[in-house]
């Protein structure tokens, strides 16, 4: 442990007056000497508190010419020995003391007064509490230790000394100016050294913040190579797909038997809503990173309607389900045609998938005043009150397909809102377990 100069000057000194007759003069320089010394003792991160501690009991041991010293503090809620010297400290450090049995350091801590230097084998009322071995003789003394609202914070013991010196005869408060030097000293090195541990624990806490945030910046980049590869790889699928719908047409004819010409319309439909997907997966990812223009233009929402309805009743013909439409002849809207016409075929497919045979779809198209209200019902199994705001959600759509048993993409519903609220409306489920799932997308007029 680095040496201080007060240290050094007080060890010089302790060295001068080995062996010689300590008058009152020597004496009162050997205390001033021992006060600077503790005063100089510092805690640092490469000087814990505890090692403070053990040089400030070294110096009382070396002042009162002991064998061995100790200091007992009360460690949060119990009271152990922080520090000591002499033979056999490392045994003793950390000891607990209990403050309720009969000991010396006991009844000085709950007394606050010292006691002097005494044989401990002949006091009575007291239990030796001391190492055997430690010192060859059973002079001992301890004294209290204050903080600096003069409450006792713990006892400094010293032992093994031969004879005590004729002042502590006559002034037994001799050593209070070290005495206070250790109370004021161990209050402040106990703030630095709780500071140093808070410093400690911020600064790993920000190294760890620092690896977190590289973690999540690598992350990130991962995640938007991801969702870019992700993209184009989609995007890559369209002209093949589009070049197999066209390719379709040139199979259709005339003469065809009935098989051939539902398998052929079947074929279509299937690779169209294939196409449909790609493209809302498309709009959603533009929509997301606010880059979706919306091309708006108006157009007759129930003649659209109508024509997807038609367009699914091949599906829904398979599964005998009957599609029905409810709402006036026309109906002008402002909006964007093909992001609304997607609107629809999701809502279609999705109330087609889960409807059982023999089934109904209502569709239904209803204005008023605010704006434009366009359901979809079908008489499924219904969806439970406790996921009718999650189906929204991609990934809790596609995972709700997957238990239910279906081949839902789990993008459909996530699209709708996504597409409905970029025109100014809103989406909303109402279902009750086994009676159907009614989907209603509301758009203002003052959103078209």
């Amino acid at each position: 442990m680095p040496e201080t100069s007060e240290y050094i000057r007080f060890l010089n000194l302790v060295e001068k007056s080995a062996g010689t007759a300590i008058d009152e003069t020597l004496f009162w320089k050997l205390q001033s000497a021992a006060r600077d010394a503790i005063m100089s003792v510092e805690v640092t991160p490469r000087i814990p508190y505890v090692k403070a501690l053990a040089q400030m009991v070294k110096i009382a041991q070396l002042l009162l010419g002991g064998e061995s010293a100790s200091i007992i503090l009360n460690n949060e809620n119990y009271w152990s020995i922080m520090a000591a010297t002499g033979k056999d400290a490392e045994n003793i450090v950390g000891s607990k003391i209990d403050i309720e049995k009969e000991s010396v350091s006991a009844t000085v801590i709950k007394s606050g007064e010292p006691y002097y230097f005494s044989e401990i084998d002949t006091v009575s009322g007291v239990k030796k509490n001391i190492s055997t071995g430690r010192h060859a003789t059973g002079r001992f003394c301890s004294f209290p230790i204050f903080d600096m609202e003069k409450d006792v914070a713990g006892a400094l013991n010293v032992s093994g000394m031969p004879k005590a010196h004729p002042l502590f005869v006559s002034e037994r408060f001799c050593i209070d100016g070290v005495l206070i030097a250790i109370g004021t000293k161990i209050t402040k090195l106990k703030k630095i050294a709780e500071v140093q541990k808070l410093k400690s624990g911020a600064e790993k806490s920000e190294k760890r913040i620092g690896v977190m945030r590289q973690r999540i910046e690598k992350f990130e980049e991962t995640e938007t190579f991801r969702e870019r590869m992700l993209y184009m790889t989609i995007h890559d699928f369209k002209n093949p797909l589009s070049l197999v719908i066209s390719n379709l047409s040139f199979l259709e004819h005339p003469d065809l038997n009935v098989e051939t010409k539902e398998t052929l319309e079947l074929s279509r439909f299937g690779l169209d809503r294939l196409l449909d997907s790609i493209n809302s997966t498309l709009d959603t990812y533009h929509i997301q990173s606010d880059k979706m223009v919306l091309r708006q233009a108006e157009f007759d929402l129930v003649t659209l309607v109508k024509r997807m309805i038609v367009e699914f009743t091949i599906a829904a013909d398979l599964d005998d389900v009957t599609m029905k439409f409810h709402g006036p002849d026309s109906l002008l809207i402002t909006c964007d045609e093909e992001m609304i016409r997607r609107v629809v075929v999701n809502l279609l497919d999705n109330a087609l998938r889960f409807s059982p045979m023999g089934g109904v779809i209502n569709v239904s198209v209803k204005p008023d005043e605010w704006g434009v209200f366009l359901s979809v019902e079908d008489s499924g199994e219904g969806i439970s009150y406790e996921d009718q705001e999650a189906i929204f959600d991609p990934f809790t759509q596609a995972q709700m397909s997957k238990e239910r048993g279906t081949n839902g993409h789990g993008i459909g519903l996530s699209f709708c809102r996504m597409a409905v609220n970029a025109h100014g409306g809103d989406i909303r489920v109402e279902s009750e377990p086994g009676k159907g799932a009614r989907f209603t997308v509301a758009l203002p007029k003052n959103g078209w």
